[in-house]
């Protein structure tokens, strides 16, 4: 249900932000945040050595999603600080959301995997999300063909989660999540190929650019150990 709650405020700040300006945000503020939960709570990174690679690794992550969402609209929504906020507040059910599984593997019972988590969570996204809908009187959505379609995009978030959770097992909170914002090159170059999404010169040199950055940052990563 946390985890709703963090795509809750994403959707929102949508409207209030802008997608281009709240995707790279709402990454960012996911790394920082799953990165001290990781350091701080599970004791990742435990030399100084590596933490001074993990952060030098995250830093470029972070810079990296920040160019690739570079854009020349203009029209994309007003970054003031009261939306921030509310953005910030939000994510912060995607930390314990991510963290959750690793908290309760490490100090409450040792013997569950992954698996095991996968339906109890995704009871809790649905539950979350139908309370969502219907406190926003969004009812209607259901009665949308499309919506139901969309079903088959939700098997496979399903099976990256499967995949994502059992990562948190082997590598950790924090390297997890890092190696997980390489789908940024993935789905940017996605966009432009499939999806026909038209970048200008300038917008293409800032996406090279950035995901060179997130492709590097994610290798570092790996010498943090």
């Amino acid at each position: 249900m946390l985890w709703t709650i963090g795509q809750m405020g994403q959707f929102i700040s949508y409207t209030r932000i802008g997608v281009s300006g709240t995707i790279p945000l709402s990454a960012g503020f996911q790394l920082v945040g799953n990165s001290l939960i990781g350091v701080l709570i599970f004791g990742e990174w435990p030399t100084a050595q590596v933490k001074v690679i993990g952060f030098i690794a995250l830093a470029l992550v972070v810079i990296g999603i920040v160019l690739s969402s570079k854009s020349d609209d203009k029209g994309s929504g007003d970054a003031n600080a009261k939306n921030i906020a509310f953005l910030l507040i939000t994510t912060i059910g995607f930390w314990i959301y991510s963290s959750f599984p690793k908290l309760i593997a490490k100090d409450i019972n040792p013997g569950v995997n992954g698996l095991d988590y996968i339906f109890p969570e995704m009871l809790g996204v649905l539950v979350g999300t139908v309370v969502y809908v219907i406190a926003s009187h969004s009812t209607a959505v259901y009665r949308n063909k499309m919506i139901w379609r969309n079903s088959i995009a939700d098997v496979e978030f399903g099976i990256g989660t499967l995949f994502y959770l059992f990562s948190v097992m082997q590598n950790g909170v924090t390297n997890t999540f890092i190696y997980s914002q390489l789908c940024s090159v993935i789905s940017t170059f996605g966009g432009i190929w499939f999806l026909h999404e038209e970048k200008s010169k300038r917008e293409m040199t800032y996406i090279i650019i950035g995901l060179i950055f997130i492709v590097g940052g994610s290798i570092l990563t790996g010498f943090a150990k």
